[in-house]
């Protein structure tokens, strides 16, 4: 239900993109945030055989992002490699707009707190 939700979002959003790209664009974002790093890569193969020659780039939020950084320094954090953090709000903020409840999970210190603290400050 909720690809659907997104790519029916996405094809309002711009109707004159073809349903190929709404489609992968709608699995790729859903799932992405709920997958671990090993579990990526195994997701990104099996996209890229269910629509080969079909790049798509990121979808980007800047105001978003250069937000969360700013309130990543001002809590004392470091955004990490290729800020894998503000990555993952990100994708924690796409999430809570399409299911009701969620849940973050990881080991101890990894940022879960401080991911949804970010996203109320900014908020």
């Amino acid at each position: 239900k909720s690809v659907l939700y997104i790519a029916g979002s996405l094809k309002r959003a711009d109707p004159d993109i073809p349903e190929r790209r709404v489609l992968m664009r709608a699995l790729r974002d859903t799932n992405l945030a709920k997958l671990s790093k090993d579990d990526v890569y195994v997701f990104m193969g099996l996209i890229r055989s269910l629509f080969p020659n079909l790049q798509e780039p990121k979808k980007s939020k800047p105001t978003l992002e250069k937000a969360l950084l700013e309130q990543c320094k001002s809590m004392g954090n470091v955004p990490g490699d290729n800020d894998v953090f503000i990555l993952k709000c990100v994708q924690y903020e796409e999430i809570l707009h399409v299911r009701h409840s969620v849940f973050i999970l990881g080991p101890t210190g990894c940022g879960k707190t401080d991911m949804w603290l970010s996203l109320i400050h900014i908020s």
